[in-house]
């Protein structure tokens, strides 16, 4: 069928014990009786004389007609739950104006005067009853087009219409010609999109994807509401299988583009620390002719001196601490505690040139040396430095101290000797230059650690190296 041709929905609104009527008239007139009510239907039974009234709506007005006044008739008026007072109480007035609650009724006899003989009998009675809707459906812009072809749909709590729907329109099914009252519901977002009366006309748009709530009912009858669904199916594209193959083609995209920056930026880093290691071993090697000329320089005083058993073990130790200096060469950091030893080595070799004294201290007692990492020969030109412009002139008298704290998360340590420096001589040398660039350097190579350098001259000198966030307290 074109998809220009608009298809009529014919959906029956109702539900086990509830009926609904088509001809729903406001006034019925008996011989005797006249009826005015919302949503009238008279009956009668097998007895022509018993007439069966069911009304939609609440409040009914009772009269008499002229043939009634002219007749000599008593009556009798009862409620249908209160079926034994017929019993209980005699012949009474009809009430002029009555209200029923639904399911509920109530029974008019007429009786002749003079003989008691029943005439007629009148049964009352409200029932539920909810409204007949028609739903013509389109499936274009184009809501002029004619309407072709009809399904009914019985009892149907749902209704699912194409995707392509925009417009549908409500109408009252049967001629009905009694009020209705009428909501649409979104129930996405739980908002009334339309609500008013019929039998006007009513068109509404209507989206794809999308769930409405009906909900009718007479006016006449507010208690009894026909509840149904209408689903407006979604497009493919609207679909929860699209969504979600969208979903994970997105997510698998950008997840590929977030390991793709990510691993550039490893790389870039890798790259950085690599070129930043190298520039720190490249000064640490400097650092190895200018301390072995060093040493070779105390070596050939000593024998100057005739100095020959020192000399030898001069010899011997240097030999030790070159080889260690050697094997730690490639490695930008080494553990203290063998920093700290090949520096015992180093100072027991200048000892035995200069004659002073030194002592190595480590503080508190849980500072691990062997868990924390320096970088290599970082301590040697600055003893060196505390030697030859501190105390080497003070022979025997001279005294170096090297002293490791621990303050929180950061370490300390100070080399301090008693020397006097000569003012002319500034805090500035090779070795002292090379120590200063290799610790900027490392600095960019670790962010979150940093090493500061600070040297004080008063009754001699202090050189203090602070490692901040160096050790690890969990």
């Amino acid at each position: 069928m074109s998809s220009k041709i608009g298809i009529v929905l014919l959906f029956i609104l109702t539900s086990v014990n509830i009926t609904a009527f088509a001809q729903n008239a406001e006034i019925v007139s008996t011989a005797y009786l006249i009826v005015e009510g919302k949503g009238l239907d008279i009956t009668s039974g097998q007895n022509k004389r018993d007439y069966n009234i069911t009304m939609i709506g609440g409040f009914a007005a009772i009269s008499t007609t002229d043939l009634f006044k002219k007749s000599h008739i008593k009556t009798k008026f009862y409620f249908i739950e209160d079926d034994d007072a017929k019993e209980k109480q005699g012949f009474n007035q009809i009430a002029d104006h009555i209200f029923m609650n639904v399911g509920k009724g109530c029974i008019i006899e007429l009786f002749d005067n003079n003989t008691d003989k029943l005439l007629q009998r009148y049964r009352l009675q409200r029932v539920q009853s909810v409204p007949e809707i028609e739903i013509i459906l389109k499936n274009t812009d184009d809501f002029k087009s004619n309407s072709i072809g009809r399904v009914i749909a019985y009892k149907y709590s749902n209704i699912n219409l194409s995707p392509n729907t925009k417009k549908i329109e409500l109408k009252i099914a049967n001629n009905d010609t009694l009020k209705v009252k009428y909501q649409l519901i979104n129930l996405k977002t739980k908002k009334k999109v339309y609500c008013g009366f019929l039998p006007a006309k009513e068109v509404f748009h209507v989206d794809s994807n999308i769930e409405y709530e009906l909900r009718c009912n007479y006016v006449a009858q507010p208690e009894s509401t026909v509840v149904k669904y209408i689903n407006v199916r979604p497009h493919w594209y609207q679909s929860v299988i699209f969504y979600t193959l969208a979903f994970v083609v997105l997510s698998g995209f950008i997840f590929y583009i977030a390991t793709l920056e990510f691993r550039n930026k490893i790389h870039k880093s890798e790259a950085e620390q690599k070129k930043l290691e190298e520039a720190a071993i490249r000064l640490q090697s400097m650092l190895n002719p200018h301390f072995t000329f060093n040493a070779l320089s105390t070596i050939q005083g000593l024998v100057n001196t005739e100095r020959i058993d020192e000399a030898n073990k001069y010899l011997e130790e240097f030999s030790i601490l070159l080889r260690r200096s050697l094997s730690k060469s490639r490695d930008v950091f080494n553990s203290l505690d063998q920093e700290l030893e090949m520096m015992r080595i180093y100072l027991n070799i200048e000892s035995l040139r200069f004659e002073f004294k030194w002592e190595i201290i480590v503080l508190p007692t849980d500072l691990y040396t062997t868990e924390i990492e320096i970088p290599t020969l970082l301590l040697q030109p600055l003893i060196e430095n505390a030697i030859k412009h501190g105390v080497s002139s003070l022979r025997q008298n001279g005294k170096i101290r090297i002293i490791c704290l621990k303050e929180k998360n950061d370490m300390m340590i100070l080399i301090e000797d008693n020397g006097v420096w000569n003012d002319k001589v500034p805090f500035t040398g090779y070795g002292l230059a090379i120590t200063r660039e290799r610790i900027d350097t490392i600095n960019k190579m670790q962010k979150d650690q940093q090493i500061h350098l600070s040297l004080e001259a008063t009754n001699g000198t202090q050189v203090t190296l602070t490692f901040k966030n160096w050790i690890n307290n969990d």
